[in-house]
């Protein structure tokens, strides 16, 4: 975050510019849901994290770029998606350990 400027800012337009850090935050929640699942969930979650990092970072350089109201929910989703990611992580390698 840069110095001196909010995670939101007015600008006239609507929802409409916030579209990709609002489906990046979706699908950061629904990733890290899905490392609840077993197997099924690690083969779900990571292409949904991964999603949600990508999206995260356009919603982010959006803010940065004016098109964007708010960057909240992009750098929510892009972290959602990195803690999805961590989880698998740690998962296969404890379950996977001789």
């Amino acid at each position: 975050m840069t110095r001196g400027r909010a995670l939101s800012r007015p600008v006239g337009g609507g929802r409409d510019l916030d579209r990709v850090g609002d489906l990046a935050r979706a699908a950061g929640l629904v990733a890290l849901a899905a490392t609840l699942v077993p197997v099924v969930g690690e083969i779900v979650a990571v292409p949904v994290a991964a999603a949600a990092i990508v999206l995260g970072m356009v919603g982010v350089r959006r803010y940065e770029t004016g098109r964007a109201t708010t960057a909240a929910p992009a750098l929510l989703g892009a972290f959602l998606g990195m803690a999805a990611v961590l989880v698998v992580t740690v998962t296969f390698v404890v379950t996977r350990a001789p």
